[in-house]
């Protein structure tokens, strides 16, 4: 690890600190790994502050002029390049309820491999959550670092949390334009997500019987836009036809507006 004129500071003690700043001009990284691969990650610009009032309530902010990461081994041949990059995160906690928010954008984004390669241009990504029970979220916490994601009691601790139910809004998840290996640059796609889980004591034993009853409890509200010339771009990159037997064009935009309630899906007002 190198870091050239890195500057830090911040208030509290190491072990529970009250505010953190950083500020690195050029920071580059290169991970020890077998004879045969190398990954390496760059950061120029970067900075960063981060408040921290208890354990779930926080402020973090990071932000970076450029990245790049790249890793090589005899078969993946990856490179990564990110411009002005940055991202938001406030946590707080209010009668026993979390909410936190999101927000996170890139001005340029590359990704290229042997195979492919994904250009974004403007990407933006704002989202919040709110109503999530501290205590179901820490139980969850808790045994996602004594057992391991994968581990059956993790599951049952992240199920906790649903049956607790909680609010998800993607106000914006949209990029201005894009390109998939040769397609050249096209405008992209602007969605915006709402998503409502109710809250079931009895959830954990329903599902035990029908996997399928947390889909009851779930309501969502979705409005997906594409640009026609992005749309159509997919279409010649798979079969579509269902999609295409729901879409509604407007003016140079293919919208699908989807909603599921009381375990239905419609698109665009039709039955799914």
């Amino acid at each position: 690890i190198v870091f050239e004129a890195a500057i830090f500071n911040g208030t509290g003690t190491l072990v529970e600190p009250e505010s953190i700043q950083l500020h690195v001009k050029n920071a580059n990284v290169d991970f020890s790994l077998p004879e045969d691969a190398k990954m390496q990650l760059g950061l120029v610009n970067l900075e960063s502050s981060s408040t921290f009032n208890t354990k779930n309530s926080f402020d973090l902010n990071y932000k970076a002029d450029k990245l790049h990461f790249s890793f090589k081994d005899k078969l993946t041949n990856i490179r990564v390049d990110v411009s002005e990059m940055m991202t938001t995160t406030d946590s707080s906690v209010n009668n026993a309820k979390l909410e936190t928010k999101i927000n996170a954008s890139m001005k340029h984004f590359e990704m290229h491999d042997a195979n492919s390669s994904l250009e974004l241009q403007n990407f933006s990504f704002e989202m919040d959550a709110d109503d999530i029970d501290e205590a179901a979220y820490e139980a969850f916490q808790k045994a996602s670092e004594q057992a391991g994601t994968s581990s059956q009691f993790t599951l049952l601790a992240s199920l906790g949390v649903v049956a607790k139910g909680f609010n998800l809004h993607v106000h914006r998840l949209s990029t201005e334009k894009i390109a998939i290996k040769n397609s050249g640059l096209m405008d992209g796609f602007d969605h915006k997500i709402d998503i409502s889980v109710k809250a079931d004591d009895n959830l954990i034993q329903k599902m035990q019987m029908t996997p399928m009853a947390l889909v009851k409890n779930i309501d969502i509200s979705a409005n997906l836009q594409f640009a026609s010339v992005f749309y159509d771009y997919m279409r010649t990159q798979g079969n579509l036809s269902m999609a295409d037997s729901f879409a509604k064009r407007m003016g140079d935009k293919v919208i699908f507006d989807i909603t599921l309630q009381e375990g239905k899906v419609k698109v665009n007002g039709q039955s799914l």
